[in-house]
C-alpha cells in the first residue's frame, strides 16, 4: 500500500498521477467513450451543424437542457456513490481489524502454551501450535480459492508441507475444503484438553488457552461470513445505472455550454 508523504506539497500531492485511480479511469472504454462523445456533441454545437438536426434548430442550453434538470439526478448519485464508497471502505477496515485480531490470538494461544506447558509436556504444546497454525493455513486456503493469488497459495502449500504429516494430510483430503480448518481447530482444542488431564496444567489456564482458540474459531467464521456475502449486485448495478444516465445527462449539458472549457471541466 503507497504511503503518502506528509511532507510533500499539495500541489504536488494534487498532482500526483500514481497510486491512484487516474491510471486505472483513463484505461477503461467507457472514459473515453464519454470523453468523445462530449467533444463531438460540444463540436457539433459550435460548428452550427447541429442545427441541421431536425429539433435543434434554435439549440440553446436553456431550450434543450438546464442544470436545474440534471440537479437531481447528479445529487442522487453522489450520495450513492459516497455511501458505496463508505461501506467498501468500512469492510476493508473491518477485514483488517478481524484478521488482525485472529493473529492476535493465535499468538496468546501460542505463548500462554509455552508458558505453561514449557516444562511439563513441550510435546502437546507443539502439537497444538501446528494444528492451530494448519486451521490458519486452510482457511486462508479456502479465501484464496476465488481470488486465486498465486503467492499466497505457494506459501500456504509450502507451510503445509512442513506442519502436516503424510498420514494428516491424506486424512484432510478426503474432507471438504470448506470444512478442514474447522476440524484442525478441533483437533488443537481436543489436544489442549487432554494436555490439561495429564499434565499440570493449571485449570484456569486451560479454560483461558480454550477461549483463545474459540475466539479465534469464531473471527475466522465472521471473515468467512463476509466474504461469501458482498454487496448485493442489485445496488452495485443500480449505482452503475445511476452514474451511467447522470454521465450522459453531463455529456449534453456541457456539449452545449458556450464556454471552451467545457470540455476540460468534463
Amino acid at each position: 500500500m503507497y504511503q503518502r508523504d506528509p511532507l510533500e506539497s499539495r500541489l504536488a500531492t494534487a498532482c500526483r498521477v500514481d497510486h491512484t485511480v487516474i491510471p486505472q479511469t483513463v484505461a477503461r472504454f467507457e472514459f473515453w467513450f464519454a470523453l468523445v462523445l462530449q467533444f463531438a456533441l460540444y463540436y457539433l454545437n459550435r460548428s452550427g451543424r447541429l442545427n441541421r438536426v431536425p429539433g435543434f434548430e434554435n439549440n440553446t442550453r436553456e431550450q434543450t437542457f438546464d442544470w436545474k434538470e440534471v440537479h437531481v439526478a447528479c445529487t442522487l448519485t453522489v450520495f450513492f456513490e459516497v455511501f458505496y464508497i463508505n461501506a467498501c471502505y468500512k469492510r476493508y477496515v473491518t477485514y483488517y481489524r478481524q484478521t488482525r485480531a485472529l493473529f492476535v490470538q493465535v499468538m496468546l494461544v501460542v505463548y500462554d502454551l509455552r508458558l505453561h506447558l514449557k516444562y511439563e509436556s513441550a510435546a502437546y504444546a507443539r502439537l497444538v501450535h501446528r494444528y492451530v497454525l494448519c486451521s490458519m493455513l486452510f482457511f486462508w486456503e479456502r479465501v484464496n480459492e476465488e481470488r486465486n493469488i498465486s503467492s499466497l497459495g505457494e506459501a500456504i502449500q509450502d507451510y503445509k508441507s512442513q506442519l502436516l504429516s503424510e498420514e494428516e494430510d491424506v486424512f484432510l483430503s478426503g474432507i471438504d475444503p470448506e470444512f478442514r480448518y474447522l476440524v484442525t481447530m478441533r483437533w488443537s482444542m481436543e489436544v489442549l484438553r487432554d494436555a490439561a488431564k495429564v499434565t499440570n496444567l493449571q485449570p484456569s489456564s486451560a479454560i483461558l488457552a480454550h477461549k483463545k482458540l474459540q475466539v479465534g474459531l469464531e473471527l475466522m467464521g465472521e471473515l468467512d461470513d463476509q466474504l461469501t456475502l458482498p454487496i448485493p449486485f442489485p445496488y452495485f448495478h443500480l449505482l452503475n445505472v445511476m452514474v451511467c444516465v447522470s454521465l450522459i445527462l453531463l455529456v449534453i449539458c456541457l456539449g452545449f455550454a458556450n464556454s471552451h472549457l467545457s470540455c476540460i471541466v468534463f
